[in-house]
């Protein structure tokens, strides 16, 4: 019998997943961002919903460079999967929400559920999967280089994606290129065990300091842009995809969680099924009028529980994703048992 998967990695992927959900509750609802500081906790909390999804999405690449460092060819049972389980659901979410009257039929629509990668119906996918397919050719290229090399290839990626960004509105800064630096690093941590515990020692400051300046970033502009005469927005500015903040997060908890000594087959299993949270609830067909009709974060805004209630919502939406998919594996197991 194999050993069993540590789970914590695993249970970092749930986290992380419900990270990107309250990231889509904060950003798909009613609630605009405004100058007006009334309700200033709660403008906050919804303003930081984005970077728990930022965090949510550097780790889940992260992940996937640790345990893929190793292979020197292509993962491709895994490419399959997440193709196979992207165009499942693209399909059938579709076909339900218009079988239950929530979108109108279209012959786009049918087509764009048909090939949601080819028209890219989940901004996600294109680049993780491109990310998979180059795999082979980023771990060859991180083990080939001496230590002064692959500082200047950080260094060249932070760069790109991170710092430039920072200064201009349009850089060559891409989904794609900063997927590289997430998977880069968590290859780079399988790679060399002894930089991965060094940096353990840094886990918990590197977890605070990342979530805590991310808190003081938007407090400070959210206070000083009204002053300023400054456009709202600009109060997201440092926690963006493109922000040196997130990664600095998801590393932290990268670092913490990687190390814990737990093994849990619930956790395993249900961390199986993570990627179809974000498959199902971030669907094209489905989140331009779930997010305003069922969970409409503009309903509690005014509220002290406002947070209490997102938490539970976004649980909620979890929760019925996670079980949505496992019946579909165990249906999809029944299927090929049936048929050997």
């Amino acid at each position: 019998m194999g050993q069993q998967r540590q789970s914590g990695i695993e249970l970092l992927r749930l986290l992380a997943m419900f990270g990107i959900v309250l990231s889509h509750w904060g950003g798909h609802g009613s609630w605009e961002l405004t100058p007006d500081n009334t309700n200033l906790i709660n403008k906050v909390f919804i303003q930081l919903t984005q970077y728990f999804g930022e965090v949510g999405n550097c780790i889940f690449v992260m992940i996937t460079g640790f345990f893929l460092a190793s292979r020197d060819s292509m993962n491709t049972k895994g490419l399959m999967r997440v193709v196979k389980d992207v165009k499942f659901y693209a399909f059938t979410t579709w076909l339900l929400v218009v079988a239950l009257g929530f979108v109108k039929f279209s012959i786009t629509g049918w087509v764009l559920s048909l090939l949601p990668i080819i028209y890219s119906q989940y901004w996600f996918v294109a680049p993780f999967l491109l990310v998979l397919v180059l795999s082979p050719c980023l771990n060859k290229l991180l083990l080939a280089f001496t230590d002064k090399q692959r500082k200047w290839y950080f260094a060249l990626l932070l760069a790109i994606e991170l710092v430039l960004p920072l200064i201009f509105a349009k850089t060559v800064s891409s989904n794609l290129g900063a997927f590289v630096l997430f998977y880069s690093i968590g290859a780079q941590l399988r790679y060399l065990p002894e930089l991965e515990n060094k940096l353990m020692r840094y886990n918990k400051g590197l977890t605070i300091a990342g979530f805590g300046l991310a808190i003081a970033s938007i407090l400070l502009l959210d206070i000083v842009t009204p002053v300023l005469g400054f456009k709202a927005n600009l109060s997201m500015h440092f926690i963006g995809r493109f922000s040196i903040l997130p990664i600095i997060g998801a590393l932290g908890l990268f670092l913490l969680f990687s190390k814990m000594n737990i093994t849990s087959t619930i956790i395993n299993l249900l961390a199986q099924s993570a990627f179809a949270v974000y498959l199902i609830s971030e669907n094209p067909n489905v989140y331009p009028w779930f997010w305003k009709r069922v969970f409409d974060n503009i309903d509690y805004f005014n509220t002290s529980y406002m947070i209490g209630v997102a938490l539970l919502q976004c649980a909620i939406v979890f929760v019925t994703c996670i079980t949505i998919d496992m019946l579909y594996k165990r249906l999809q197991k029944l299927i090929e048992f049936r048929h050997r």
